[in-house]
């Protein structure tokens, strides 16, 4: 979105963190939450004036980065733009975005959100990463993620705004049906 003129305040790029347990794998360090902040104000001094900033929806916390309360509880009341994918769609991204990653690294990871996602489902993931099949273990990681996304999005009804199935569609074709929004 960013490429095509969209103001966009990309809170994980500030983080060096994708903002999920997997988050650190492939990023630099992340900075310190003063840091993060001091980066986040001159980003926001950049966009003044901007009709509609466009802010993916995270948590509080962004890896070690913690998002100040009052910028939060600003952001949660913000209205929301529901972006839909098909589950292999979503399996490939992540297979793209963390197959570079070891196999060691991405293991380990699963074993620390193993009470997250269940003894057996972990267990399994790991083979699954063990064998070189990223596919399984991304569904597996789905699986948690999308039961914790639907209750933060049951939460958030009264600030959906609209719906946006991408897909089959390029990021640059979402980006201007996202852009193109009343």
């Amino acid at each position: 979105m960013l490429e095509l003129g969209a103001p966009v305040l990309d809170l994980e790029g500030l983080a060096n963190h994708k903002g999920s347990a997997f988050g650190q794998i492939g990023e630099l360090p992340q900075p310190t939450n003063e840091q993060f902040e001091n980066d986040g104000a001159v980003r926001l001094a950049e966009l003044d004036g901007q009709p509609r900033i466009w802010i993916e929806d995270e948590s509080r916390s962004i890896g070690r980065i913690w998002l100040q309360q009052s910028f939060f509880a600003h952001k949660k009341s913000a209205p929301v733009v529901l972006l839909e994918r098909s589950l292999d769609e979503r399996i490939e991204r992540l297979v793209a975005a963390y197959g570079q990653a070891s196999r060691e690294e991405l293991a380990e990871t699963f074993v620390r959100i193993s009470k997250r996602l269940g003894d057996q489902n972990a267990r399994e993931a790991v083979d699954h990463v063990q064998q070189g099949n990223l596919a399984d273990a991304a569904r597996i990681a789905l699986h948690y993620y999308d039961r914790t996304y639907a209750e933060s999005v049951a939460a958030r009804t009264e600030t959906i705004t609209a719906r946006l199935d991408g897909t089959g569609k390029s990021d640059a074709e979402v980006a201007r049906e996202l852009i193109s929004l009343p």
